[in-house]
């Protein structure tokens, strides 16, 4: 749990509003990036972009910018859209 916390900190998320957590091997976790399928009968996650990330997570579009640069475990984008 101790981990779990640090990182939730690192990432400047608050544990205590997280509603769940699923670990997976990465093998599996890329499997299931490849086919869409979300693993766990979820379906595949919903595409979004900063704006979006910054509403979910509850922090600002400068944060989550900084997360995409900063933290390894961030998802990469698929996409860049705009000028930048």
């Amino acid at each position: 749990m101790d981990a779990f916390r640090r990182a939730c900190a690192e990432a400047g998320l608050r544990a205590s509003e997280m509603l769940s957590v699923r670990v997976t091997r990465e093998a599996e976790f890329e499997r299931e990036i490849e086919d869409g399928s979300g693993g766990a009968g979820d379906p595949p996650a919903a595409l979004c972009g900063v704006t979006e990330a910054a509403r979910l997570l509850g922090v600002s579009r400068q944060r989550v910018a900084q997360l995409a640069a900063r933290h390894p475990l961030f998802p990469r984008p698929v996409a860049r859209l705009g000028g930048r």
